[in-house]
């Protein structure tokens, strides 16, 4: 039958050696997993604090670490200055560098358990903590969904920002860098960084997850954020591998011109309703001087 047959098939995909390598992992992980909420619960760890120790964690190191890579270490590349995106604007002040990493990470070592730990009651019921992780074809498919979902979100919430009145109030401050860097991306008003808070959640709250596949959702949102502030749109980068990414170019544009190009992981949204068009009238243009 048509059902055996699929049955067959998808037999031999797993037994493929990147998926038999992907599924042995997958177990590795999940005893890891296991003994590290066994660990937690002899030192009188709850599920409550498990969830914001290491959310901090992932989300810390993943911002962290990333804007130090695009700070310190992409520009000893051999070449890099290729890949550095240049589209005319004055390049920050080490006044608001510092104010920016001074901020940011004032707000990430002191505000950031405090909102997790408040904020974990609302996502308690649709993150699990406990039991095994998931195969990797269940996270693969949730981080596709909250993509989708979140990129949705956020142009919504950035298209409203840049509405006069929120502007001025909420979304000046993130807009004072004319030249991205990586540093930046989380550099918001309060208000907008709560605005920022409700695409990410959307996702998991939706579809609901394993712990394991919300912590790789979080490196993977803020890698991508601090990608697109980075001002280099590097070859290898995993979001500028395909034409419907959005990509470091258009948000340094959004930022060195403060036009369109409202979106997150996807263009979809910004070329559905026309607001990446001066981005690629700019580019046009660009092409056709250097022609």
């Amino acid at each position: 039958s048509k059902a055996t047959v699929s049955v067959l098939n998808w037999g031999r995909v797993a037994n493929l050696p990147p998926c038999r390598t992907m599924s042995n992992a997958t177990a590795i992980g999940a005893g890891v997993w296991e003994r590290a909420l066994h660990a937690a619960e002899d030192r009188g760890i709850d599920e409550r604090w498990v969830f914001v120790l290491t959310v901090w964690t992932v989300h810390f190191a993943a911002y962290w670490g990333c804007s130090l890579f695009f700070w310190a270490v992409v520009p000893r590349i051999p070449g890099s200055a290729r890949w550095r995106l240049d589209h005319g604007a004055p390049p920050p002040s080490p006044a608001l560098l510092r104010k920016c990493v001074r901020e940011n990470l004032t707000k990430h070592v002191l505000a950031g358990p405090v909102m997790l730990y408040l904020l974990h009651p609302a996502v308690a019921g649709r993150v699990e903590v406990a039991g095994a992780p998931p195969g990797w074809g269940d996270a693969a498919l949730k981080m596709l969904g909250c993509m989708v979902v979140e990129d949705f979100l956020f142009y919504t919430v950035h298209r409203l920002l840049h509405t006069p009145a929120l502007y001025a109030r909420f979304h000046k401050q993130h807009h004072e860098f004319k030249q991205n860097v990586g540093f930046c991306g989380e550099y918001f008003h309060p208000v907008e960084e709560l605005g920022n808070v409700l695409p990410f959640l959307a996702g998991p709250l939706l579809f609901g997850m394993h712990l394991s596949t919300f912590l790789l959702w979080t490196a993977v949102r803020v890698s991508e954020l601090v990608d697109a502030h980075s001002g280099y749109a590097l070859p290898f980068s995993p979001w500028e591998l395909l034409p419907i990414q959005g990509g470091a170019a258009r948000h340094e544009f959004h930022h060195s011109h403060n036009l369109g190009s409202f979106g997150s992981f996807f263009n979809f949204w910004d070329y559905a309703l026309g607001t990446d068009k001066p981005f690629r009238e700019w580019q046009a243009a660009r092409r056709a001087k250097a022609q």
